[in-house]
């Protein structure tokens, strides 16, 4: 069936060289910063000595634990064995597998290789991959197209077997074409609104530090709107260059990547959740990008956007999904908030209001009479008087404000297989949640809520970050506790399967 060796198979020996050359840079790093030009040479050369005997002593266990760590296919499961300091068997059955990522970094492209990471279905280590191993490029593809085999490629859409083949992927054409200027479009207006207006604030504070010469201001500024906003989207282009997505029978595959490249591959039935979000400014342009959850979908470190197509237009969002996911493609009737939520969410609003007053007004009225602070130009003085004011005026309004959009913006539909909530008032989104794949689903409500006979329904499900809980705004009780009760129905009459799950 395959021709991968029926062997414990080892990592490939870069996998040493680069966590060695990563370790002698933080050594390099540590002489720099404990040495200077007047330090005397025997100082100097203690330090460089106590410093090359830690690099021995960790790089002993590193290569050790290359040495007795194996990983071996077999038929039906993977095992992964370590024996350094203790021994251990692991064993996991290929139809555990949420998805099997392929990452080309640096030192693979100079030796040649890739890094297979294999992510089970579990919320525990839902982020980083459960097993993963560096192979020569072949033998990768190898290992990859027999797992994709045994995990994925089964059937096609219409249940005939499907071969797997490195080759045919390679050349499958993608359902999406993003150009740089596309690219960085969406690294810019894909973010969260908050996290976009934080760099504008600290734009605005560099811009205004140097036009009143306030060098510690301008410093912060830069700082704070490098780490807020150029290093994030560095990375994000970065990761989203040359972004690929297309589907194989029952198989989705996203390929992307500039310097370190990135594959990842999974079944379609080990999707959790779809969303469609609309950030605002994306929004306006009428853009919208789609995601969906899945355990470890991304395997890049610190990555963990699960996207499936970059920012495009509303309508090709619309007709990708029709090609990618057709499965979650639904015309079904939406209900919206009742005028009993809307009172309940008034009524919140003022219980918040009269908390924030009864904290919040007297200090407030204390900083409207300062007249003088030590240290702080008079010109300053009306800011401090009157910021808080309208920050204050600001919290008390934001609740209603909240209230009239949730009331406008929020809607539940539901289906046969599936559920669909409409969120978001600035950063909108809607979120599909198959029935089958919801871990947890709970019924919550204020005191308020439960008077007026409306509450939440919070749905857990396994995300790219472990378990994900997304919650609806407020609609009949009666209405939400058919999501809980058609879960239960699916699981008693069968229509439920956890082997095709996999929760």
């Amino acid at each position: 069936m395959t021709d991968i060796p029926d062997r414990p198979l080892r990592n490939h020996p870069i996998a040493i060289v680069k966590n060695l050359t990563m370790l002698l840079v933080s050594i390099i790093i540590g002489i720099a910063i404990l040495t200077d030009s007047e330090t005397d040479l025997t100082t100097r050369l203690i330090s460089t000595g106590i410093l090359l005997l830690i690099t021995l002593a960790i790089a002993v266990p590193i290569v050790m634990f290359w040495r007795t760590t194996t990983v071996q296919f077999g038929t039906e499961e993977m095992t992964v064995r370590r024996n350094f300091i203790s021994k251990t068997n692991r064993s996991v059955p290929y139809d555990r597998v949420a998805a099997v990522n392929v990452t080309r970094n640096v030192f693979d492209r100079i030796a040649g290789t890739v890094t297979l990471q294999f992510n089970i279905n579990s919320a525990v280590n839902a982020a980083n991959a459960d097993i993963a191993f560096v192979f020569k490029t072949d033998l990768g593809e190898q290992i990859r197209s027999f797992v994709y085999t045994q995990t994925f490629r089964s059937t096609d859409r219409t249940g005939t077997p499907v071969p797997a083949s490195a080759k045919r992927d390679a050349e499958h054409p993608s359902l999406v074409h993003f150009s740089l200027g596309q690219v960085i479009e969406h690294c810019y207006l894909s973010q969260p609104t908050w996290s976009l207006f934080w760099g504008i604030f600290w734009l605005v504070l560099t811009v205004v530090s140097l036009f009143y010469g306030s060098a510690g201001g301008l410093i912060t500024g830069l700082i704070m709107w490098a780490f807020q906003t150029v290093v994030p989207q560095f990375f994000q282009f970065m990761r989203f260059y040359n972004f690929r997505a297309y589907r194989d029978g029952q198989t989705i595959v996203i390929q992307s990547g500039f310097v370190q490249t990135y594959r990842t591959s999974f079944d379609v039935k080990k999707i959790n959740a779809v969303r469609v979000r609309r950030p605002y400014l994306a929004r306006l342009s009428h853009r919208s990008c789609l995601e969906a959850e899945v355990v470890g979908i991304n395997a890049a470190k610190n990555d963990t956007t699960p996207t499936l197509c970059l920012l495009m237009p509303d309508t090709a969002v619309a007709e990708l999904m029709k090609e990618l996911i057709p499965e979650y493609v639904t015309d079904q009737p939406v209900v919206h908030e009742t005028k009993h939520s809307e009172r309940s969410m008034l009524l919140n609003s003022v219980a918040i209001d009269a908390i924030l007053l009864a904290v919040f007004t007297y200090p407030v009225w204390l900083l409207t009479g300062v007249t003088a602070v030590e240290g702080v130009d008079p010109q300053w003085l009306p800011w401090i008087n009157y910021t808080p004011v309208l920050l204050l005026a600001l919290a008390l309004f934001y609740p209603f404000w909240a209230s009239v959009r949730n009331y406008r913006l929020l809607k539940v539909s539901f289906g046969e297989d599936r559920m669909t909530m409409y969120r978001g008032r600035m950063d909108r989104e809607w979120v599909i949640l198959p029935y089958d794949r919801m871990q947890m689903a709970a019924l919550t409500g204020s005191i308020v809520a439960r008077h007026y006979g409306v509450c939440h329904l919070s749905v857990s499900v396994l995300s790219t970050t472990g378990s994900k809980n997304i919650k609806s705004g407020l609609f009949p009780t009666e209405l939400l506790e058919q999501v809980p009760a058609t879960v239960q129905a699916r699981i008693r009459d069968g229509r439920y399967d956890p082997r095709i799950t996999g929760i």
